[in-house]
């Protein structure tokens, strides 16, 4: 009796194995058909990158970077040191295929966690929700903080709901690690502190056992906290936290106005409304079902969750309410919204009769979702790519021109291309200047332009894009009305798809022609 016992232990652990492998193997290949080779990684990520490297090159951490997650560039930069490339377009790619083996990865942990709470086949399911999740793929492959900060704060919470006291203990280093990566993982002491009284209000000495995880959640902390104040003037995490607190106390507001930073009703609604979009497609059917169940099924891992769930919105109703709207603030709560769904599969499969015939089905519906989804929103790679030509060209011009975003983030890459990795940020040649404009007319840009150093105009036929001027419309199509703009770039000229032109400002002509009656 035994024997079978022990044999269908060994198969069951086999075939999770297994499984596993299978549905991490396919969130690979996913990523990598949707991986976008020979583009550049652009803003926050681009910071990183250069910090990344200046770091490798170096030795030690670089001044003159303000921004306080500076935990993945740092691990990057082992990697950069390790591999020794000649192209900036091979460190980048390094770089995205980190964070696609970290997302991937990601898997194990939500599969652990599930099993906190239901048996091993949901738990596979609640895994291949997380990591088909079109965003979480999306989001994967920008070359940032995310994926790591989402595999450590999911695993400082598989590890905080083990029975092992030494797992337990060793939860708060791994959440003060995802502090590192972005500081709103300090969030994480403050339901570890609470649950961790509940869990252990019995137990004898119980202060004295907070005090040491307390200890060891601020010595992980410590070393990395005092070479930022050595290198920023700022720690990085109670600085940032009491930096966002004065914004919302001194400059803040319930309802939005023009002279807030904050504004509460942005932020709520904001909230309410990025939580609804993320849901989409995947998990938008099991959630309201999922969560009337998941209430009702209360206990103390469930009311970690939901402490912790909660506690982890807040950064994202700070940035909502000073109007940052995007939606990647709520993945870190992803792997809780896998759980809550695996609550309604549960319901649903209790009336199968053939329930791994019926997870295969929901698995391979979730996969058929997401992949529709990414094909819809998948960027146009001859476009981002005559967009990068573009920027090559400008970056040869003299002087500086208007943002057109997002194409425009290019620019600031362009000069990199012909750079001998590894090599410094500082010895880097960026070329022009992108400076935004916020202009009511082609003329009153201009003027406003001349103040900040501009020199040529980009225009291109998407101004129909929220994010463009509506009047360069005019200019695109009527260029002969402007006699004070030089046409020195036409896309259509070049065999360009992407149409667009670049016109130098002759200042003296415009003072001219303003000074007329």
């Amino acid at each position: 009796m035994s024997e079978s016992i022990e044999s269908r232990t060994k198969f069951v652990t086999k075939k999770t194995v297994i499984s596993l492998t299978v549905i991490i193997t396919v969130g690979f290949l996913i990523r990598f058909h949707y991986f976008p080779y020979g583009i550049p990684i652009t803003l926050d990520g681009l910071r990183y990158f250069l910090y990344a490297m200046d770091v490798s090159v170096l030795g030690h951490l670089p001044t003159g970077y303000s921004f306080p997650n500076n935990g993945w560039p740092l691990f990057v930069s082992i990697f950069f040191s390790i591999f020794h490339l000649d192209n900036f377009l091979d460190y980048i790619t390094l770089q995205r295929v980190l964070t696609v083996i970290i997302s991937v990865a990601t898997a194990i942990p939500v599969y652990f966690l599930c099993k906190r709470f239901f048996e091993n086949t949901l738990a596979l399911v609640g895994a291949a929700l997380f990591i088909f999740h079109p965003r979480i793929i999306q989001n994967s492959l920008l070359g940032t903080t995310d994926p790591l900060f989402i595999f450590l704060s999911t695993t400082s919470l598989l590890l905080f709901l083990n029975h092992n006291k030494i797992a337990v203990y060793f939860s708060f280093v791994i959440a003060a690690l995802s502090a590192l990566v972005r500081y709103e993982g300090l969030l994480l002491i403050i339901p570890f502190s609470i649950m961790f009284f509940v869990k252990y209000k019995k137990q004898p000495k119980i202060v004295l056992r907070y005090s040491a995880v307390l200890c060891l959640f601020v010595l992980t902390l410590l070393p990395m906290a005092y070479l930022r104040i050595e290198t920023t003037g700022k720690d990085g995490l109670l600085s940032h936290i009491i930096s966002g607190a004065k914004v919302t106390a001194t400059q803040g507001s319930v309802i939005a106005d023009s002279q807030s930073k904050f504004s509460l009703v942005e932020g709520l609604y904001n909230l309410v409304k990025f939580s609804g979009y993320v849901l989409v497609p995947t998990f938008v059917i099991f959630i309201p079902l999922g969560l009337l169940l998941f209430f009702k099924n209360r206990n103390y891992n469930s009311t970690t969750l939901i402490i912790t769930g909660v506690l982890m919105l807040i950064p994202a109703l700070y940035a909502y309410g000073r109007g940052i709207q995007e939606p990647r603030y709520l993945f870190v709560i992803f792997p809780v919204v896998a759980i809550i769904s695996l609550y309604t599969l549960k319901k649903i499969l209790a009336k199968s009769q053939k329930q791994n015939i019926a997870l295969i089905v929901v698995i391979g519906a979730v996969l058929i979702t997401s992949i529709i989804y990414l094909d819809f929103k998948k960027i146009d790679l001859e476009h981002e790519k005559e967009a990068i030509q573009l920027s090559l060209f400008i970056h040869n011009l003299n002087g500086s021109v208007n943002e057109y975003s997002p194409e425009s983030t290019y620019v600031e890459t362009a000069g990199m291309y012909d750079v001998k990795f590894p090599t410094l940020s500082n010895s880097i040649q960026y070329g022009s200047r992108v400076i935004p404009l916020d202009g009511s007319s082609v003329e009153d840009t201009i003027k406003i332009g001349k103040s900040k150093g501009l020199s040529y105009l980009v225009i291109d036929s998407l101004n129909t894009k929220a994010n463009r001027k509506p009047f360069f419309n005019d200019v695109f199509y009527h260029e002969e009305k402007y006699p004070y703009l030089s046409k020195v770039f036409d896309s259509s000229q070049h065999g360009y798809d992407y149409q667009v032109k670049i016109f130098k400002i002759d200042y003296e002509k415009f003072e001219a022609l303003s000074q007329k009656p």
